[in-house]
């Protein structure tokens, strides 16, 4: 059986060049295309993508916020972001399997696709669509639960406002985010809040460094933080 595929792009010739190239292939069925987070979120709902192809840019909700809503509610799909932005690294922290560069030949896309499509092939044969490639396996066996849980990050320094945020990755010893706040820096050390309320703070906290800041699009930095202890088991 034919892996389904989702392609998510805001530009019709794009989802059209990504249509084509796997018209021919028969392990392949582009089951539907979407031109914003949102029509893609829905149709992964209705429709049961096996694979995402998923671009960074676009109006409304941007291709981190999509990924990670889509591996909420499908965490079994496979989400391959194909964009213009060459941040290879930061795909993998908000969820996704692969990255294929814009720049690149279209054909670039085959190589992930024709590694995650065979792995489906394969599962479907069997009549087990759990099977996933040993990498995958492992990397999904970390918490992933609170992908897009809502946090208080407040630096150490009282001359810097704490921020309200929602993450795109939360793991047991860190997270990932996306802001429009300029003050994060390599070893900056903050306090981080779970689940945050704002007419009911919570009085716990545990400590992190920030260990990498990123340019993302739309004007936002992508901040990773490091935490020292257990998120999950520290903050209430």
């Amino acid at each position: 059986m034919a892996a389904r595929l989702l392609i998510v792009d805001d530009h019709e010739a794009v989802r059209m060049g990504v249509r084509m190239l796997f018209t021919e292939n028969c392990s392949v069925e582009v089951c539907g295309e979407a031109q914003n987070g949102v029509d893609a979120i829905r149709m992964v709902s209705e429709l049961s993508p096996d694979v995402v192809i998923l671009d960074l840019s676009m109006p409304g909700m941007n291709g981190f916020e999509t990924a990670a809503r889509i591996r909420l509610i499908a965490p079994s799909a496979r989400i391959v972001i194909f964009s213009i932005h060459d941040i290879p690294t930061t795909a993998r922290w908000v969820g996704a399997d692969a990255f294929v560069s814009k720049s690149s030949p279209l054909q670039e896309l085959e190589t992930p696709f024709s590694e995650i499509g065979a792995v489906y092939s394969s599962a479907r044969a069997c009549g087990n669509d759990s099977v996933m490639p040993t990498e995958s396996t492992e990397r999904r066996r970390q918490p992933r639960a609170n992908l897009s849980q809502v946090l208080r990050i407040r630096p150490f320094d009282s001359s810097l406002l704490p921020e309200d945020c929602t993450t795109l990755n939360v793991s047991q010893d860190g997270l990932y985010f996306a802001t429009s706040e300029g003050h994060y820096a390599h070893g900056l050390n903050v306090y981080v809040t779970s689940d945050f309320q704002p007419d009911n703070p919570m009085d716990h906290a545990v400590a992190g460094v920030v260990v990498r800041v990123e340019k993302l699009v739309d004007d936002k930095w992508g901040v990773a933080i490091h935490l020292f202890s257990s998120l999950s088991s520290t903050v209430h």
